[in-house]
């Protein structure tokens, strides 16, 4: 479960931003929508644990983030949030199978090879386990973004503009794809985007506009 209560953050010589208070259980999601400037990836981030809020609280399973260390907090969001970027960075040295497991390794997890097996044939790429991300499709890397989002069994789910820079076709299969997850791992999905296309796919929806900004 993720809540909020009385967000707001401000960036040097600008307007701070109010946002509403959320609360998400598993296995139900939330859509944000609102257009570039009224500070989505600013919310994803604060709600991730990636960005301090300037005022307010973010709660995940009963554990106020805003209490923990900055050592604390990466050990938390390792294992218990999971982040999808619209562009993900993975380690290009090491195989798919290399970098999940990293991602255990960094959640305080041990390796697990048969939950990875089993993540990468749900996502339609086991036979990419041994490749190097770079002979990956970009389709392909997208899948890989959302294994290693959900590889250390997360409670919470994050995707921030998934669906942007993908044709009709590949933003449908990108949000199925993150609901199917939220579905079989039981967590709760948070996707934050200027994305009308996707509307339809989600009934909870909050929509940020500039009157989030105030003086």
């Amino acid at each position: 479960m993720l809540a909020t209560t009385k967000l707001t953050y401000k960036y040097a010589n600008s307007k701070p931003i109010f946002y509403p208070d959320i609360k998400v259980e598993k296995g139900n999601a939330l859509l944000i929508l609102g257009q570039s400037g009224v500070g989505k990836s600013t919310f994803l981030h604060i709600l991730g644990g990636l960005m301090p809020p300037t005022s307010g609280k973010v709660v995940v399973n009963d554990i106020s983030m805003n209490d923990l260390s900055p050592k604390e907090l990466d050990k938390f969001r390792g294992s218990n949030i999971g982040l999808v970027f619209q562009k993900s960075i993975f380690m290009q040295a090491l195989t798919v199978k290399e970098n999940l497991q990293l991602c255990r390794k960094l959640a305080g997890l041990i390796p697990n090879d048969h939950r990875i097996a089993e993540v990468l044939a749900r996502l339609g790429i086991p036979h990419k386990l041994n490749s190097k991300p770079n002979e990956l499709s970009q389709g392909e890397q997208q899948r890989l973004s959302i294994a290693r989002a959900v590889i250390s069994e997360p409670s919470i789910l994050l995707a921030d503009e998934p669906s942007s820079a993908l044709d009709d076709e590949h933003c449908l299969a990108v949000t199925d794809l993150l609901r199917e997850q939220m579905e079989s791992e039981n967590c709760a999905l948070i996707i934050v985007t200027h994305d009308q296309r996707i509307s339809d796919r989600f009934e909870n929806q909050l929509s940020l506009t500039p009157k989030n900004k105030q003086i």
